[in-house]
């Protein structure tokens, strides 16, 4: 492996809020000094939808070309932010934005381009690949244009037993009516770091929905961070995930609300045993101006051994009196009546354990319009959940 770089602060929660569980922020002690640029592959790109690869440089001027402004305000919701402000928001933050575009020896960002009025039906299936020992890192720009819509599911995997470094930074511009479902399906060996970083912005009937099925790993941060901007504009955000055998699992999700009529859904379906850990930071913010938006939030959580560690922090800020904005959570453990029932019928409790924790996941992956990646995202389940 190679020179770490220094601890990164990462995923920071907007306003700083009580910290006995030092939750306000998670902490990287390590990532990898120069990762190598990983090599996707894409299973055709029909008309309408261009790839090219361009710098750091232009990525900025692209986007102050292209996206709407992101305001980052003194005060929210009466409090002085604790965040470090970035141009275009993304999940885990600045720190990581930063390392991702400077640990790289190769300057390269992926910018995939759907053309005004573009309507793909099939989704485009973006692979990556990744080997025992390997340390990658991967940058994308994703620009729906006006009216556009496209399905982009992207795969990261390999071989079962492999641990390495896999680092994924996409931000995604959709226009006035653009519509977009991006799917993001880890199945990495457990012995893998994985930091997967979303930023997004959304103009007038805009909608993005995002897909997170998180099953590998043995140190797993992920962070979606969206702004709707335009009126109208929707986000959904499914997340599933399995943390197992003394792996951890840091997730933050921040949605934006900006414009008037907005609306945000977030569901998070994930499966705790073996001494895993867990921690859940997401806010949905209603800023000044974003009359009669609505977000909502619900945590779903399993767990399968006593010794597990789960933590969450749901945060609703608000400017605005005219919203909706509500968060639940479940938490529960293996049914002993289930679990009886099944042994009874001749199944043995650790292949009950995998029905159930089968079950809990397929509530996310059902949401992934490709049936050959679902079909792959249950073998791993089977593989790795007893």
């Amino acid at each position: 492996m190679n020179k770490k770089t220094k601890t990164k602060r990462i995923g920071i929660l907007s306003v700083p809020t009580w910290n006995k569980l030092q939750m306000n922020e998670g902490l990287v002690k390590t990532l990898p000094a120069h990762p190598e640029n990983v090599e996707t592959s894409f299973q055709g790109l029909p008309n309408g939808v261009a790839h090219f690869t361009i710098s750091s440089a232009q990525v900025e001027t692209y986007i102050k070309n292209h996206a709407p402004s992101q305001p980052a305000e003194l005060i929210v919701a009466g409090k002085t932010p604790i965040h470090h402000p970035q141009a275009f928001a993304t999940g885990l933050g600045k720190e990581f934005a930063d390392y991702a575009k400077e640990a790289s020896g190769e300057d390269i960002t992926h910018l995939v381009s759907v053309e005004k009025d573009t309507r793909i039906s099939d989704p485009i299936l973006w692979g990556i690949r990744c080997e025992n020992g390997g340390e990658s890192i991967t940058r994308q720009l994703i620009h729906v244009k006006e009216n556009a819509e496209i399905v982009l599911i992207m795969t990261a995997e390999s071989p079962l037993s492999a641990k390495g470094f896999s680092g994924i930074s996409t931000r995604i511009i959709l226009e006035k009516g653009a519509n977009m479902i991006l799917v993001r399906a880890q199945m990495l060996g457990k012995g893998f770091q994985v930091m997967d970083d979303i930023g997004a912005s959304l103009e007038e009937d805009a909608r993005l929905k995002v897909v997170h099925m998180e099953l590998g790993g043995r140190e797993v941060f992920t962070g979606v961070h969206a702004e709707l901007i335009g009126k109208r504009a929707r986000f959904e955000n499914r997340a599933g995930y399995l943390a197992e055998r003394d792996s951890s699992f840091d997730m933050t999700v921040n949605v934006i609300h900006r414009g008037k009529e907005s609306e945000s859904e977030i569901a998070y379906d994930g499966v705790l045993k073996d001494r895993a850990r867990k921690i859940l930071r997401d806010t949905i913010d209603f800023r000044s101006g974003a009359g009669k938006a609505k977000g909502d939030e619900q945590e779903n959580v399993l767990l399968l051994s006593d010794d597990v560690e789960n933590k969450s922090m749901p945060v609703i800020l608000c400017e605005e009196e005219d919203m909706e904005g509500r968060h639940g959570a479940t938490i529960g453990r293996l049914d002993e009546d289930m679990l009886f029932y099944l042994t009874t019928r001749g199944i043995d409790p650790e292949e009950a354990a995998r029905m159930m924790v089968r079950a809990r996941l397929q509530a996310v992956a059902r949401h992934i319009p490709d049936h050959a990646t679902e079909a792959r995202i249950y073998n791993y389940i089977d593989g790795h959940a007893g």
